[in-house]
């Protein structure tokens, strides 16, 4: 689902 990569792509961020 295209959600599903979003969140991954905004938790990525939030690890930075």
């Amino acid at each position: 689902m295209v959600a599903s990569g979003f969140t991954a792509c905004l938790h990525s961020l939030y690890a930075e």
